[in-house]
């Protein structure tokens, strides 16, 4: 028997278990295919992308203390969040998913002891590391490496002088910020900035490429009025 976790609470919180390891879901891959005539085979266009995908489990609910009590727990918690909350389970430790459920609920009731049934989140494609919540810290230009084959989008807080200037580099991309602000927050997936913590935009005073961490040993350079850095690399595979 396994146990969900999403938006920040446990299915044992509402009596649910999973009785069965769920499947491996890979995402599909978003081409375009053009088949050009006289020319062998078809032209793809890869727009570096992935669907969502569905993700399944069957459980089984403990309804002893009232079958439509549980069953509200259950819908309550299923739809506690507006858009996509974590998901994980106790089958894998090591990952995580960004999910949501849109679907009704409805079991199988079993003499109002307990319900069967099948519950499906629909979530992003990707399998995020929990290691890639740790945070790297660099007091200089360094090397990093990312664990996978895919591209990430990396958050990162940088110390420096006030009102100073400096560039931070990284993937080929390179982003330069002509008004510092200690405790700036670069986050790469959003691509925004703001002043700390979500202060306030600070996106008027940067210009260029968000740094990206490609697979494999990468260096993550800064410059100017930029004292340290403190990278939450946000590592993912399918």
């Amino acid at each position: 028997m396994g146990i969900i976790y999403f938006n920040g609470v446990s299915s044992e919180t509402v009596n649910i278990v999973v009785e069965h390891p769920p499947k491996l879901v890979v995402p599909e891959r978003n081409y375009t295919i053009t088949h050009i005539p006289g020319r062998n085979g078809d032209f793809l266009l890869d727009d570096g992308s992935f669907e969502n995908v569905d993700i399944p489990y069957e459980i089984a609910v403990n309804t002893e203390d009232g079958y439509f009590e549980t069953m509200i727990k259950v819908a309550a918690w299923l739809h506690s969040n507006t858009g996509y909350a974590r998901l994980s389970d106790s089958y894998d430790s090591t990952h995580f998913r960004l999910a949501f459920y849109k679907d009704t609920v409805e079991f199988e009731n079993l003499f109002n002891e307990a319900g069967r049934g099948e519950i499906t989140f629909n979530a992003m494609p990707q399998r995020f590391l929990v290691s890639g919540e740790d945070a790297v810290e660099m007091t200089e230009s360094g090397e990093i490496e990312n664990p996978t084959l895919f591209t990430a989008l990396p958050t990162i807080t940088i110390s420096g002088t006030e009102g100073g200037s400096g560039t931070i580099s990284c993937g080929g991309n390179v982003l330069t910020i002509s008004n510092i602000y200690d405790g700036m927050i670069l986050d790469s997936t959003n691509q925004n900035a703001t002043t700390s913590s979500g202060a306030s935009t600070a996106n008027n005073h940067i210009s260029g490429e968000f740094p990206v961490i490609p697979g494999g040993v990468q260096t993550i350079g800064f410059t100017g009025d930029i004292t340290s850095i403190s990278i939450i690399p946000n590592w993912w595979t399918i």
